[in-house]
């Protein structure tokens, strides 16, 4: 596997070249800062770009044109990441070794001509398609909001912070969708053609060269590059007491949310003392959380731990009964506190960094998840994997108690369900 980056103009291009596929992948990200009321029409933008071009303008005739590229796969995703927005697009496709000469050519250009050369008219986007892109972002966040753990869990970080990234809807809201028109919306496309910080990653075995020159030829922006900066949010303020909220909701089930703010970590501690920590307090089946909390106090249905190291916060989530809260808030309280204080095994951490070797080799079959090693190196700074398979190793119980002392409980949030049985 060979990696070559190419800083193109107003953009890099990042090429894995390896035998290990027979397709070839290519995702494209376009990345600015996260502004709130950006963010209705950001998700709109993608959701309109995917479903057809000026070359296809019926999803009739973007199927044909799918198969005819040998059932090329088409996706797009948007996300919040730290302190940024990323919307990607996807293609992946056989390589032209077993198909046709000059597919590979034909496959990435497809690709452009879904970002570069929308379905417009009078200039502009069109009504109709406008029309089925707010219904089906509608029907989207409503289904979300329907959800309750993703609802308890949307709730809990307004709590902690209404106005910072790390609570923003990554799918916009809904009042702000009637006032997106085909106007504003068109020159937001523009500005993002224009503004955005873009990379081009490309996997498989393919002539680096030659994927740089249909690159430069065809890929249709032309501006200055851009200069990303810090991805990673800072906590400010941190809370001696945490604040309790809770609310009613019509399901069997409470869904009990307690966020944590981390403090400013080091390079390392982020890298890799965050995992091991959180494999030991709620991120696995045989975690602090799960043995205490549901197999030996029998109080949960579920219970889990994670870390957004983006936006350094531990998330805990429980589905409990109501009558439970209090007891299973203590005993989370009480595990945190246990690592704090190192009672855990040497055996759960050698048991952490086997999973964090295992879960980085499994990934080595997928060709986007090879990428998002690149992303993270090329934005985060991360290692790849490698050299993570062999830095983990210098995780020991020191580290994980200091990163212990770094975790502050901020908000505790119930999602009461009263339903009877």
């Amino acid at each position: 596997m060979k990696y070559t980056k190419y800083p193109v103009g107003p953009y890099n291009i990042h090429i894995i070249n390896t035998d290990k596929f027979k397709t070839v992948s290519m995702k494209i990200n376009f990345r600015r800062k996260i502004i709130k009321e950006e963010l209705t029409i950001r998700r709109l933008l993608v959701e309109i770009l995917t479903e057809s071009s000026r070359k296809y303008p019926t999803q009739r005739d973007l199927i044909i044109a799918l198969e005819d590229l040998y059932n090329l796969k088409l996706s797009q995703s948007i996300k919040l990441d730290g302190t940024y927005s990323v919307i990607s697009f996807m293609a992946q496709f056989l390589n032209e070794k077993y198909t046709e000469k000059g597919m590979l050519e034909k496959s990435i250009l497809f690709l452009f001509d879904i970002i570069f050369d929308p379905d417009f008219e009078n200039g502009k986007f069109k009504e109709s398609n406008l029309k089925k892109a707010k219904n089906r972002l509608i029907e989207i966040i409503k289904e979300n909001e329907k959800d309750p753990t993703f609802y308890a869990n949307s709730r809990m970080v307004k709590i902690m912070g209404a106005k910072e990234p790390y609570s923003f809807s990554v799918n916009g809201y809904i009042e702000e969708i009637d006032n997106i028109n085909t106007t504003n919306l068109t020159k937001y496309y523009k500005q993002v053609l224009h503004s955005d910080i873009v990379d081009i990653f490309i996997i498989g075995n393919v002539d680096p060269k030659n994927i740089k020159a249909i690159i430069q030829k065809n890929f249709g922006i032309n501006t200055i590059k851009k200069q990303g900066e810090n991805p990673f949010y800072e906590h400010q303020k941190f809370r001696k007491r945490a604040r309790k909220q809770k609310e009613d909701y019509d399901s069997y089930q409470t869904k009990l949310v307690i966020g944590a703010k981390i403090a400013p970590l080091t390079d390392f501690e982020r890298k890799y003392v965050a995992f091991v920590y959180n494999f030991i307090l709620g991120g696995s089946p045989d975690s602090k959380l799960f043995r205490t909390v549901r197999e030996q106090h029998s109080l949960c249905y579920s219970i889990s731990s994670r870390i957004r190291i983006l936006q350094n916060l531990l998330i805990i989530n429980a589905g409990i009964d109501k009558e439970n809260i209090e007891k299973t808030v203590r005993l989370i309280r009480k595990e945190m506190n246990s690592i704090l204080k190192g009672i855990f095994e040497d055996s759960d951490i050698e048991k952490a960094k086997i999973n964090f070797k295992n879960f980085l080799q499994e990934t080595m079959d997928d060709p986007y998840s090879i990428i998002r090693y690149y992303v993270e190196q090329e934005y985060y700074n991360f290692d790849l994997i490698e050299t993570r398979i062999k830095k983990i190793d210098e995780v020991d119980r020191q580290k994980v108690i200091e990163f212990a002392k770094k975790i502050h409980v901020d908000t505790i949030f119930a999602l009461e369900g009263g339903k009877s049985k």
